[in-house]
C-alpha cells in the first residue's frame, strides 16, 4: 500500500513540475460597486498545451466589466500565461470566487489531458453607508390639527386669483394670435434636444435630504432611458435593468459608451432601492455623465447641425 501512495505522489510532483496554476486578487475587501483584478497564472513547460479560460468563465456572484489576456512570456524555460477579469457585484457579504479548472495535455487530440485549480478567492463586500442612522432614524411627531376654515379661505381665494390669471392670458395669447397673419410651424425637438432640456431642470442639485436625493437620481434615469428609447428606437423606459442591457449590445454605440451606460443605469439602481447614498460631491459628477453620454451618441446629421 505505501508503495502505491509513494508512486501517486511522484507522478503528482512530476505533473507540478511540468504546470502550476494560482489565481490572484488584487484587493479582498471591497465598498458595493468597487471593482476587483482578479487573475489567473498558468506557468507550463513549452511542449505542454492548455484549454485556455474564456471570457465566460463561472466567477461565481460576480459580474465581469473587462477582460485582457496577456501575451505569453518565456520566463526560466516555462512558459508564463496570465487572464485578468474585472469583477464587481452589488450585493454586501462575503463571496467566494469559487476554483477554476485548467485542461492540459501533451498530445494533440487531447486523449491525455489532466486538470489543475485556480485555488478559490475569498471577497469581503462592505455597504457604503457609514452609520445605520439612516435605518435607525425615529419618526417625527404628529404634526398639529389644522384649522379648515382657514384652508377653505386660503383655496377660495387661490383659486379666484388662478382663475383671473388664466382669463388674462387667455385674452393676451387671443389677442396676439388675431395680429399673427399666418400660423407659425414648430418643428419637432429632436431626441437629444428633448433631454438635455429635461436634464437642465435639474443642473446643479444639492440636498442631503433621502428623498430628494433619490428623487434626483430616478429622474436623470428616466431621462436616460427615455432618451434611448427616442434615440434607439428600443423600449428603454419599460425594461428592467437586465432587459436593457441586453438590448444595449445591438445599438450603435461603442464599448466604452455600453459600459458607461450600464454603470449610469446600476450607480441609479443602486440609490432608487437605497442600496447606495451617494455623497453631495457625487451629484453634479453623475449629471455630467449622464449629459456627456447625451451628447456624444447624438447621430452624425445632428452633430453637424451643430457644428455649423
Amino acid at each position: 500500500m505505501l508503495k502505491y501512495i509513494a508512486i501517486l505522489l511522484l507522478l503528482l510532483q512530476q505533473d507540478n513540475d511540468k504546470i502550476t496554476v494560482s489565481s490572484s486578487v488584487d484587493k479582498s475587501r471591497i465598498k458595493i460597486g468597487d471593482y476587483i483584478n482578479y487573475t489567473i497564472r498558468i506557468e507550463r513547460n513549452q511542449n505542454l498545451k492548455i484549454d485556455a479560460p474564456g471570457q465566460a468563465i463561472n466567477l461565481g456572484y460576480f459580474e465581469i466589466k473587462d477582460y485582457t489576456i496577456h501575451p505569453p512570456r518565456l520566463e526560466d524555460g516555462k512558459i508564463i500565461e496570465e487572464f485578468q477579469y474585472t469583477i464587481s457585484t452589488y450585493d454586501t457579504g462575503e463571496y467566494v470566487i469559487p476554483p477554476f479548472p485548467v485542461a492540459y495535455f501533451e498530445k494533440p487530440d487531447k486523449s491525455d489531458f489532466n486538470f489543475l485549480e485556480a485555488p478559490e478567492q475569498t471577497i469581503y463586500v462592505e455597504s457604503i453607508f457609514l452609520n445605520d442612522s439612516t435605518v435607525n432614524a425615529q419618526p417625527k411627531p404628529i404634526k398639529d390639527i389644522v384649522d379648515l376654515d382657514y384652508l377653505n379661505n386660503y383655496w377660495l381665494w387661490t383659486g379666484v386669483g388662478l382663475l383671473v390669471i388664466a382669463a388674462a392670458i387667455a385674452i393676451y395669447f387671443y389677442l396676439r394670435k388675431e395680429d399673427e397673419p399666418e400660423e407659425e410651424i414648430i418643428t419637432p425637438l429632436k431626441a437629444y434636444q428633448i433631454a438635455l432640456e429635461a436634464l437642465r431642470k435639474h443642473h446643479k442639485f444639492e440636498s442631503d435630504d433621502e428623498l430628494e436625493i433619490n428623487r434626483y437620481y430616478t429622474a436623470l434615469s428616466l431621462i436616460l432611458r427615455t432618451y434611448i428609447e427616442n434615440r434607439f428606437q428600443i423600449p428603454a423606459a419599460e425594461q428592467t435593468t437586465d432587459e436593457l442591457r441586453a438590448s444595449l449590445k445591438i445599438i450603435p454605440i461603442t464599448t466604452d459608451q455600453y459600459y458607461k451606460l450600464v454603470d449610469l443605469i446600476s450607480a441609479a439602481d443602486l440609490v432608487k432601492f437605497a442600496k447606495e447614498l451617494p455623497d453631495s460631491s457625487d451629484f453634479q459628477r453623475f449629471y455630467q455623465e449622464v449629459e456627456g453620454f447625451i451628447q456624444q451618441t447624438k447621430d452624425v446629421d445632428e452633430r453637424m447641425e451643430i457644428a455649423v
